[in-house]
């Protein structure tokens, strides 16, 4: 979506144009902290939940430790990783309900530093490490290959271990030994995923994409929006000098009063705000949609223990206005981003028309106001009342006529801007 032009406001056209977004991954990570936790039948529930919200895809984690951040041996932690029984089944409920499933382990410092800053001094110490996180990963690999894992993550967030380009590599083809999907590395968006010399090994480059977006503890989605173009440009480069498509491997945001901020932020406090989170959520998948170089997004997260709520301030969008949201995106065949144009751009466009088939639903991003739709020649077709700060248009006028393709025009509230409607 080009950048909004100052007062512009934002459309998002939902077509149902068949097989267009059939590739992408409209995932979703799926976490358990305990050892058997993901063979509960509350868990086998609340993948059925999930399964309802057009979710296509679950990253799916496993987590191992390390004493500290200096620690070299990685290892099991009996009470909290979750046991390979727990593992496989989980992995088949999924794929009874028509899941494709990212393997994406972790490894964790059990003194709570960040994995990122696991960092050694000499080769001696590196050796060990990499040797026991080999027999780590090559042991999910091995799961995921017998249990039909459509793909695999071979690493997330270390980023202080990325500039051992040659370790890396005999990792991956370690295993690519016992695995042959297709494999990504979830790298951290700060300082991180530039950084990694290895992706020319992977098949696509993974994105941790807690971006911060605005100092402002209740942005409107145009503000969110406008923030985006601020990290877009270095994604965009990025994916020129790699070629490999990219995979928002992680993304989520607290459903709490400033959540933009800091998306990273999972300990801090904060009042509780189920709209900044939900708006969080469109302008993500807004921005990265229709890239070219897009191939998916795996929001953070859906806890099996965890039934979200408006009393839950995590990031599960269980129960919230951003689970409705995400419901209505992923559950169309395809998306289409309108381009918004200035209103001085309309008179001209007045005599066009696109004989494209109409799209069955349309979702404008309004905020609190009401929308009016007019037609090209400024007839009121209909007005829309918002939920959740969407209007949604179903190409009808006031009296359920559907309307013809065509260009259309719409004022939210009280603004005298009109954004160029293209039916599609």
């Amino acid at each position: 979506m080009k950048k909004a032009n100052a007062i512009v406001t934002t459309l998002i056209l939902m077509a149902l144009l068949s097989g267009s977004s059939a590739g992408v991954q409209k995932g979703m990570s799926v976490a358990s902290y305990w050892h058997d936790q993901y063979s509960y039948p509350e868990s086998d529930s609340s993948l059925v939940a999930l399964s309802r919200t057009g979710v296509n895809w679950i990253a799916l984690l496993a987590t191992w430790y390390q004493d500290s951040i200096t620690s070299t041996e990685i290892y099991r932690d009996v009470l909290q990783t979750p046991d390979d029984s727990s593992l496989i089944h989980v992995i088949d409920r999924a794929h009874e309900l028509g899941l494709k499933v990212m393997l994406k382990p972790h490894v964790d410092p059990q003194d709570l530093s960040w994995r990122a800053l696991i960092q050694f001094n000499n080769e001696a110490e590196w050796r060990k490490w990499f040797s026991s996180y080999t027999a780590f990963i090559t042991h999910y690999a091995r799961i995921a290959r017998d249990c039909g894992v459509e793909q695999f993550c071979v690493g997330c967030e270390l980023t202080g271990t990325i500039h051992r380009e040659v370790d890396w590599q005999l990792v991956i083809d370690s295993v690519r030994a016992c695995y042959d999907g297709p494999l990504t590395y979830a790298a951290n968006w700060w300082l991180a995923y530039d950084s990694v010399e290895f992706w020319h090994a992977l098949d696509f480059a993974g994105i941790d994409g807690y971006f911060e977006l605005t100092d402002l503890q209740d942005p409107t989605p145009e503000e969110l929006l406008d923030a985006w173009q601020n990290w877009l440009p270095e994604v965009e480069d990025f994916y020129e000098r790699t070629g490999k498509p990219i995979l928002i491997t992680e993304i989520g945001y607290r459903s709490i009063d400033g959540c933009n901020k800091n998306p990273w932020d999972w300990w801090s406090p904060g009042e509780i705000e189920m709209e900044e989170q939900n708006d969080c959520y469109f302008a993500a998948c807004s921005t990265f949609w229709n890239k070219e170089w897009f191939n998916g997004i795996f929001f953070w997260s859906w806890e099996v223990d965890r039934p979200g709520g408006p009393l839950d301030d995590g990031y599960t969008p269980r129960g919230k206005p951003a689970e409705e949201f995400m419901t209505e995106w992923f559950t169309r065949d395809s998306v289409t981003v309108a381009e918004e144009l200035p209103v001085s751009a309309v008179p001209d466009l007045t005599i066009r028309t696109y004989p494209v088939p109409f799209s069955e639903c349309s979702f404008i991003q309004s905020g609190p106001s009401t929308v009016r739709v007019y037609d090209s020649l400024g007839r009121e077709i209909c007005t829309l009342q918002p939920k959740n700060s969407i209007c949604r248009w179903d190409g009808r006028d006031a009296q359920g006529r559907r309307q013809p393709n065509g260009i259309y025009l719409y004022k939210a509230g009280d603004q005298t801007v009109k954004t160029l409607l293209i039916s599609s």
